[in-house]
C-alpha cells in the first residue's frame, strides 16, 4: 500500500490533478449511496456516470447532472484541502 500512497503523491504534484482525502471522521456525507462521475466534454456539454453495485448508467439529464454537481460541492467542502491532503498522504508513508 505505501507505493500505492507514493503513486497517489507523485500524482498530486501534477498541475492539473487536485488530490482531497474525505477522512472517516467527517461522518455521513452526499457520496455514500454510490460513486459517481461528473464529465464534460470539449463542446461543454455535461454527463453524469453513477456506479451501482452490479451496474454503471449514463446520463446526460440536466436536472440529474446538477444533483451531483451540488454533491460534488458538498463533498469537497468536508475533504481536507489539497495541501492538507498531501501532508496526510506523506504523514501515512513517514515522508514529514
Amino acid at each position: 500500500m505505501v507505493d500505492q500512497l507514493k503513486h497517489l503523491l507523485e500524482t498530486a504534484q501534477r498541475s492539473h490533478v487536485r488530490l482531497q482525502i474525505l477522512p472517516f471522521s467527517k461522518g455521513a456525507h452526499a457520496a455514500m449511496d454510490g460513486a459517481f462521475t461528473l464529465l464534460e466534454t470539449g463542446n461543454r456539454d455535461r454527463m453524469l456516470y453513477t456506479e451501482r453495485p452490479g451496474s454503471g448508467q449514463v446520463t446526460s439529464d440536466a436536472d440529474e447532472v446538477a444533483k451531483c454537481d451540488q454533491r460534488m460541492s458538498a463533498l469537497i467542502g468536508l475533504a481536507l484541502s489539497p495541501e492538507e491532503s498531501i501532508d496526510q498522504l506523506a504523514a501515512r508513508i513517514g515522508e514529514t
